[in-house]
C-alpha cells in the first residue's frame, strides 16, 4: 500500500484505521444520494486480490462513518474541490470549505451506476 495523499495531519494510526476498516461503507452500497461532512480522507493505492494495483479513495465523516471507493469518476471530482479549495477546515468561515460533500450517485447514458460528488456550502 501506498498513500497517496491525505489529509494533513493524520497519523499512523489514523491512516490504518482509515485503509484497513472493515465498517467502511462501499458507495456501491449506497441506495440514493447523500450529503456528509467530512473529516478525514486517504487516498491511496492497494494491490487487490487479483494482483492489480488499484487507486482508492476513504473518507471518515464528523458522524464516524467511513466510505470506501475505487470509482475514478468519483475520486477525480474528490482531488479537484481539495486541489482548488484546499483542505476541508470548520471555522473558514464565509469563503473557505467546511467539508460538506454531496455524494451524487447517478445513471449514466449507457443505463451504469457511477458515483461522483460536489461540494456544499
Amino acid at each position: 500500500m501506498e498513500i497517496i495523499k491525505s489529509s494533513a495531519g493524520l497519523g499512523k494510526k489514523a491512516i490504518y484505521k482509515l485503509t484497513n476498516s472493515q465498517s467502511a461503507i462501499s458507495l456501491k452500497s449506497l441506495a440514493e444520494s447523500i450529503q456528509v461532512k467530512i473529516k478525514a480522507y486517504v487516498y491511496y493505492s492497494d494491490v487487490n486480490s487479483k494482483g492489480d494495483d488499484i487507486e482508492l479513495l476513504t473518507i471518515s465523516c464528523d458522524d464516524g462513518t467511513i466510505y470506501s471507493t475505487n470509482s475514478k469518476t468519483f475520486i477525480e471530482a474528490f482531488n479537484k474541490i481539495i486541489s482548488d479549495l484546499g483542505e476541508p477546515d470548520p471555522d473558514s468561515g464565509e469563503d473557505g470549505w467546511v467539508g460538506e460533500l454531496m455524494i451524487i450517485k447517478d445513471i449514466s447514458k449507457n443505463n451504469r451506476t457511477f458515483f461522483t460528488c460536489d461540494m456544499i456550502n
